[in-house]
C-alpha cells in the first residue's frame, strides 16, 4: 500500500487535509461502531481522540528531532514552506506527517523545536505525550467499556495537565520572545509582529488552551446536574 502511495505527490496543504480527513473518519467509524463511546458529547470526543493523535505526532516528532532539524533549516535557508512543497502521499503515516508538520512548526513559530541542544520542546512534547495522549486513551477505553465514572476521572486528568501544559508552554515563550540571547527573539529574518502575526502557526496553541476547558466544563456540567 505504501509503495503505491509514493507514486502520488501532493501539496503539504492537501497532504494535511488529507490527514484530518483519515482522522475524522476514522473516529467516526469508532463513534458509531463502539457504543460506549456515544455518551460523550461529539466536540468532547473528537477533542479526545485528537488528543491521542497528537501523541502519536509527537512520538514522531521525538524519535526524529535531528531530521526536523535539518528539514527546518532546508525551509529556512530557501524560504520555503511545508504547506506549498510537494511530498508523497505515503507522508500521511503518522510518523512522516509529524516531520513535516514540526519541521514547519520548527522554522516559522518555536525554533526550540529544531534545535538539537534545547531539550524544553522535548520536555513539552514528551509529558504532553505521557500525561494527556496515554491518559485520554484510557479514557476513550474506559468510554467504550460503559465505565462511565472512570471515563469522567481519566478525562479530566488529561485536560487538566493538557492544559496546564499548554499555559507553562505558551508562558515560557513570551519569556523567550523578550530575551536577546533566545533563538526566538525577534529579529529581521524572524519576524514577531503585534500579537505574533508573523509567526501564525503559533495561534494553533489556542487549541490546546480552550478545548481543555471546555472538555474539563462539560464534564463538571454533568456531575451538577
Amino acid at each position: 500500500m505504501l509503495e503505491i502511495l509514493k507514486e502520488y505527490e501532493v501539496n503539504g496543504i492537501a497532504l494535511a487535509l488529507i490527514e484530518l480527513q483519515c482522522f475524522f473518519g476514522i473516529s467516526q467509524i469508532l463513534y458509531i461502531t463502539l457504543g460506549g463511546l456515544q455518551q460523550i458529547d461529539y466536540i468532547s470526543y473528537y477533542w479526545m481522540m485528537f488528543t491521542i493523535a497528537t501523541a502519536t505526532w509527537e512520538a514522531g516528532y521525538l524519535d526524529n528531532r535531528n531530521h526536523v532539524n535539518s528539514i527546518s533549516r532546508h525551509l529556512i535557508d530557501n524560504k520555503h514552506h511545508v504547506w506549498t512543497n510537494y511530498y508523497t502521499l505515503d507522508n500521511i503515516t503518522p510518523k512522516k506527517f509529524a516531520v513535516l508538520f514540526y519541521s514547519e512548526y520548527g522554522a516559522y513559530a518555536d525554533r526550540e523545536y529544531m534545535s538539537r541542544a534545547d531539550i524544553w520542546s522535548a520536555l513539552i512534547e514528551s509529558t504532553h505525550a505521557l500525561l494527556c495522549g496515554s491518559i485520554s486513551f484510557m479514557a476513550c477505553l474506559s468510554a467504550i467499556l460503559y465505565c462511565d465514572t472512570l471515563y469522567k476521572v481519566f478525562i479530566s486528568i488529561a485536560m487538566g495537565g493538557q492544559l496546564m501544559n499548554s499555559v507553562l508552554y505558551l508562558g515560557e515563550y513570551s519569556i523567550q520572545i523578550k530575551n536577546k540571547q533566545n533563538i526566538n527573539y525577534p529579529t529581521k529574518d524572524f519576524p514577531l509582529g503585534a500579537y505574533l502575526i508573523k509567526r501564525p502557526f503559533m495561534y494553533i496553541n489556542v487549541l490546546w488552551t480552550v478545548m481543555p476547558i471546555y472538555v474539563s466544563g462539560n464534564v463538571l456540567c454533568t456531575l451538577i446536574y
